[in-house]
């Protein structure tokens, strides 16, 4: 399985150190030279603290960086749903109107907090690893406060 990922996911993912998680899931992860430009470029110029921990991972050679055919002159989220719909790809973002957008277009979406409970679903987090884990998205400001309450529910985590 194809997976494109947005700048904000990664983002979410460095803020509670957990970028390895993306290895779990054996999906090919992809994402067009621009969510790269600005997770890691223009992350660096503004000096954003998780950028040394997304780059580390880009370096390790996990992810896939391309270049997207419908990327000529277009915004980041433009380019992202092009490309996840390009390679008929899920896309992973944590940005909620770009979520919206790409599930009207018919795309696949999942944010951090899904990719948390699919972990847990599949076994691979431990009951209190993933309450640690969503509890620490929040504590990070990543997901408010009835989003974790949803996701500690769902994972029979009240």
């Amino acid at each position: 399985m194809k997976a494109v990922l947005d700048t904000s996911f990664l983002v979410s993912l460095g803020r509670i150190e957990q970028l390895e998680l993306l290895r779990e899931p054996t999906w090919e992860l992809i994402v067009p030279q621009e969510v790269y430009r600005e997770a890691i470029e223009e992350g660096l110029k503004e000096g954003y603290p998780d950028v040394a921990k997304i780059a580390r991972f880009f370096r390790q050679g996990y992810i896939e960086v391309v270049e997207s055919k419908k990327a000529t002159g277009q915004r980041a989220d433009e380019v992202v749903l092009g490309l996840a719909q390009e390679k008929d790809a899920i896309l992973c973002t944590d940005d909620r109107g770009l979520g919206r957008r790409a599930r009207r277009s018919g795309l696949r979406t999942i944010s951090s907090p899904d990719f948390l409970f699919m972990l847990r679903k599949g076994g691979r987090l431990t009951s209190e690893g993933y309450r640690m884990l969503l509890l620490r998205l929040a504590a990070e400001g990543r997901i408010d406060r009835p989003t974790l309450e949803r996701y500690l529910k769902l994972g029979g985590e009240e």
